[in-house]
């Protein structure tokens, strides 16, 4: 393929192929559901100037998303545009109601390095979402978190996106497992596997159902059903852009919100027991399992 439109559209439907779950009825079913289960809950902790100027001051900025917006373009904004920023964030979390520009994204193909760029395996596509509802997603992405965190409901061995929790503290924790086996005269038998399109195989109902048995706050849980529902994207190739397209994915790329939310939906595989000495460790998408012992084939 030789002109921008042929690459683009081959880059398109791959995309397509990969992420879209086409299972728009279940969503809206789903999400029904999620927007009754609040009405007798008082609406919780709002957003405010600060939640805004700390992610604005923290963020650097990136490509931006089909609007043009940067983040610089906020840090100049006085305490009345932060103001009306507030009440617009405010009201999305007490309705459940995200505007849908908020969500659109430009998508582009970049090489990956090293990768044979003639193939379009070769390349990996980013996705660059409108700024103005980053922020929002951000915030409570933040706010998800730190309940997780207050609350424990996240294995120790569950090791990717978390304070204190980088990848290198489980590599950490392996080698000192490891080294601990070979004083007992013992061997480490491990298995490593791999969730292909981890972000991209997420159950919609399965996550707000595991959303809901952690007690999370259900005008966040029924924002957070609207903000996955679907996304418009348009695919930018050269010179060549795609007609908008709608997707249903499992967790969106490049979104604020997709880490914490993997996070709880691979915490079950984290708890999971190994018999005798071992572990499970999480990295992301990656998983270790792994036995100690004198009799190989017995670990």
């Amino acid at each position: 393929m030789e002109t921008d439109e042929a690459k683009g559209r081959a880059f398109l439907e791959r995309y397509i192929k990969q992420t879209h779950q086409g299972n728009m009825e279940e969503r809206a079913n789903i999400r029904a559901i999620m927007t009754t289960a609040v009405p007798g809950v008082q609406y919780g902790e709002g957003v405010t100037i600060q939640d805004v100027k700390r992610v604005i001051s923290g963020t650097k900025d990136s490509a931006a998303g089909p609007d043009g917006v940067r983040y610089s373009y906020f840090k100049d904004a006085d305490e009345k545009d932060l103001q009306g920023m507030v009440e617009d964030f405010n009201e999305s979390l007490a309705k459940g109601k995200i505007l849908e520009e908020w969500l659109h994204s430009y998508l582009m193909p970049l090489p990956k390095p090293g990768k044979d760029h003639s193939n379009i395996k070769g390349y990996r596509i980013i996705t660059m979402q409108n700024t103005y509802g980053k922020i929002l997603e951000k915030i409570v992405a933040k706010r998800l978190a730190i309940y997780l965190e207050m609350k424990k409901l996240l294995p120790d061995g569950l090791g990717s996106y978390r304070p204190g929790k980088d990848t290198c503290t489980n590599t950490a924790v392996l080698a000192y497992d490891v080294v601990e086996g070979f004083q007992r005269k013992e061997e480490t038998a491990m298995a490593a596997i791999d969730l292909e399109g981890a972000y991209n195989r997420v159950d919609y109902g399965k996550l707000m159902d595991l959303l809901m048995e952690m007690d999370v706050d259900p005008w966040l849980i029924q924002w957070i059903s609207e903000a996955l529902f679907e996304r418009k994207v348009v695919l930018r190739s050269g010179r060549w852009m795609s007609d908008p397209v709608v997707i249903a994915s499992g967790l969106p790329q490049g979104s604020a919100l997709s880490p914490v939310l993997f996070n709880i939906y691979t915490s079950k595989i984290a708890r999971i027991g190994v018999s005798g000495a071992g572990r499970i460790l999480t990295f992301a998408d990656d998983v270790m399992i792994y036995g100690e012992g004198r009799d190989r084939l017995a670990v």
